[in-house]
């Protein structure tokens, strides 16, 4: 008995395929939101220094400065308020 472990107190984890999955997620949410207006960014409540983010890819054409600074908004996003913008980009949906 007291040498089983305890099932019961373990944490769930997401698992590293379900981590990959939703960067990925927020990454391609991400590429939409430069090309939202200033009252959706607005309505979505974003970190500053997400908006600035995109701010700085709305100025961007095409080419792999674009492409880089489509990589850090989805990195700005997944350290800041993933639920909440999950949440309200489904809704503008």
């Amino acid at each position: 008995e007291g040498d089983e472990p305890d099932v019961d107190n373990r944490v769930e984890r997401p698992s590293r395929g379900e981590k990959k999955r939703q960067a990925e997620r927020l990454t391609e949410l991400g590429a939409r939101l430069p090309e939202l207006g200033p009252s959706a960014l607005g309505a979505l409540g974003l970190d500053p220094a997400v908006l600035a983010a995109v701010e700085t890819c709305r100025g961007l054409k095409r080419g792999s400065a674009r492409a880089r600074q489509l990589r850090r908004i989805g990195k700005l996003l997944r350290q800041h308020q993933t639920e909440e913008l999950l949440a309200a980009l489904d809704a503008l949906d």
